[in-house]
């Protein structure tokens, strides 16, 4: 039951449009209660609940709009409903109260959800090339490897090594190591579609995810990343060549992220033991 609740939950947080427009429809309906009931009963802090939903799944911005929109909404009901003043000013002081109090709890959600957002992000980045991290990877992986073997889709991987940061690090120091890495993974990165996903899963390796891959686009893919690289290294006047293996899976699938890796590092280093800075493609 839970887990129903959660899933269902989950689905509709997901609808940004639905939520959005389901708060709307509640707060309308709690101006609809204030004009019903008058000053007698108060349901100014249920006002909060929808604009604090709206703020989670649009933004502050839109948090703010509907924080506009509540206290107009909440002025209206009680005008209508012919609650009276002695001043003008006095409805004019709650509405600028309320319109603050409101807004400070957008501002304060939207500050936590960028944070969290923020702090999801870095959990699942690799701090020195910005590409993703291995556990992003195998947690795409494993959701692209579950919807291959669903449809029938293809999918393939590079697992791609430098031969010689070793003798980076030794010549020109840790710092110009550091510099390679980072210019690998941005040259990686600039040259995959949208769809694609590169990760540094270890020291000087990296993997790229192709979804809906075969054997013609996976080589296609390969050799383009393949030939910037070399191209870099040449402008940037590094020592360093790559080993690629590549393996695309077109009738039978991985068991799991762990198989699909090994299986790419193990035809990576056929590469290795054959002279390096090669490509070498193994089709499953």
């Amino acid at each position: 039951m839970v887990q129903a609740l959660l899933k269902a939950w989950n689905f509709y947080i997901g609808k940004p449009i639905l939520v959005v427009v389901t708060c709307y429809l509640l707060l309308v309906v709690l101006g609809l209660l204030d004009f019903n009931t008058g000053n007698q009963l108060s349901f100014s802090f249920l006002y909060l609940l929808p604009v604090l939903l709206i703020t989670w799944v649009g933004g502050g911005i839109s948090g703010a709009v509907a924080s506009f929109v509540s206290v107009v909404i909440w002025q209206l009901a009680s005008y209508l409903s012919g609650e009276t003043y002695p001043t003008v000013w006095i409805p004019i002081w709650n509405s600028v109260s309320r319109l603050i109090f409101i807004f400070v709890g957008v501002l304060l959600l939207d500050k936590f959800h960028q944070n969290l957002q923020l702090e999801r992000n870095f959990a699942r980045t690799d701090f020195l090339t910005g590409t993703a991290n291995r556990r992003a990877f195998f947690e795409i992986a494993g959701i692209e490897i579950n919807r291959a073997v669903r449809y029938g889709h293809h999918i393939s991987v590079i697992y791609i090594d430098l031969d010689e940061l070793k003798s980076v690090n030794d010549s020109y120091g840790h710092r110009a190591g550091d510099a390679l890495l980072r210019l690998v993974g941005r040259t990686i990165s600039r040259s995959l579609r949208i769809s694609d996903l590169v990760a540094r899963v270890g020291g000087d390796e990296f993997c790229v995810l192709l979804p809906e891959a075969g054997e013609k686009a996976a080589k296609k893919a390969a050799s383009r990343i393949f030939e910037r690289l070399n191209l870099k290294m040449v402008e940037e006047n590094y020592p360093t060549t790559f080993s690629f293996g590549v393996v695309s899976y077109i009738n039978g699938y991985p068991k799991s992220v762990d198989e699909m890796i090994q299986e790419a590092d193990t035809v990576m280093y056929e590469v290795k033991k054959s002279g390096k800075n090669n490509i070498r493609i193994e089709v499953c």
